[in-house]
């Protein structure tokens, strides 16, 4: 038996389903599980994943959640690590896989057959999209809302500021003669009055559960200029292979470590 954990966020629970993927085809002998605790999935409207893509989630037993339980109380009282793994290539002594996985070796799009669910995706999401599909398209992500916070601002903020919007979007002038920018943030307003741009169409109007359909419509552009997000950085890794990507070359602020994630045919600003 292996247990995956699964948290906030979109684009973690990405990585996270991928790192699920590919545990199954490493172990094909044992049964993968899903562990789905209330407080890991507070925030960002809970496990998004299931909502946004057509998939099959692992799945979660009594069973199972009784054993990822006790692994993590005595984890908290004990100590013990034992049969917990985070973010490592050692599997064969893990029970309970509790990370982010954001590693290339986790990561294998095609295996993961990821379907954006847009069956009740609303008439201006199903306008947007064939508009963009008729453009040269180039999203722009701008994330701040949490990362403006005491709680993550050491680690991401201050990254993706201005100037570093300016040197992307010159970059991608350079690219495209005539491109359409799509804007896409949290806080929507900040981007109106801070990026450079004379003439965008900024992406306002999905909110809460309809959240991701912002990745979808950023998956269907040509180029794409993406925040320090994992939610960003989905909505360009999927879609065409042949998308050119800007991407903030410092992903975390020192002393933390980014991960090894982007494809190189990707541009480090």
């Amino acid at each position: 038996m292996k247990i995956v954990s699964f948290s906030s966020g979109l684009g973690n629970q990405l990585f996270q389903y991928g790192f699920y993927v590919n545990l199954s085809r490493l172990f094909p002998g044992e049964r993968v599980y899903g562990y789905y605790g209330k407080k890991s999935l507070s925030k960002h409207n809970g496990l998004d994943i299931g909502n946004a893509f057509l998939l099959d989630l692992p799945p979660a037993t009594a069973f199972s959640n009784l054993i990822a339980t006790g692994i993590r109380v005595a984890r908290r009282i004990f100590g013990l690590k034992r049969w917990i793994v985070h973010d490592s290539i050692e599997y064969n002594s893990g029970y309970f896989f509790d990370g982010w996985w954001q590693d290339v070796i986790f990561c294998d799009i095609d295996e993961m057959r990821l379907v954006f669910n847009v069956a009740c995706s609303s008439e201006k999401n199903l306008t947007c999209a064939r508009d963009i599909s008729n453009s040269e398209s180039v999203s722009v992500h701008v994330r701040r809302g949490d990362y403006v916070t005491s709680e993550f601002s050491g680690i991401y903020g201050g990254i993706c500021d201005v100037k570093y919007y300016v040197a992307a979007l010159e970059w991608i002038s350079q690219h495209y003669r005539n491109p359409t920018y799509y804007v896409f943030s949290d806080d929507i307003e900040w981007a109106k009055a801070n990026l450079p741009i004379s003439d965008a169409v900024f992406v306002d109007w999905n909110r809460g559960k309809e959240s991701y359909m912002d990745m979808y419509l950023m998956s269907l552009c040509d180029g794409a200029v993406i925040a320090n997000s994992t939610f960003s950085y989905w909505g360009a890794r999927l879609g065409r292979k042949d998308k050119l990507v800007v991407y903030p070359k410092t992903w975390v602020n020192p002393p933390h470590v980014a991960p090894n994630i982007f494809p190189e045919v990707w541009v480090g600003l």
